[in-house]
């Protein structure tokens, strides 16, 4: 399948702000809770509007940033190490 560039509109450039947005206020909020090497790390918006390069792309790290800020998200899971 092959892939285009994306046309950039002005709705996309407010969608992934808002995302990276949403997403960092929570990681930071999270940062008084519990130890950075648990959270993943912030987003950079003119770094992540420089990397993507296809619609697809963006639909998946705009998805990828809307399940962390999903309430329920932050909860640590335990697992057995073996």
């Amino acid at each position: 399948m092959k892939e285009y560039l994306i046309r950039w509109n002005r709705s996309d450039y407010v969608t992934l702000g808002k995302a990276i947005s949403n997403f960092n206020k929570k990681r930071n909020q999270l940062l008084n809770e519990v130890e950075e090497k648990f959270l993943p790390h912030s987003y950079n918006y003119k770094e992540q509007k420089d990397r993507i390069k296809t619609r697809r792309e963006l639909n998946r790290f705009i998805k990828e940033l809307k399940k962390f800020t999903e309430i329920g998200q932050e909860e640590l899971t335990m697992t057995q190490a073996r």
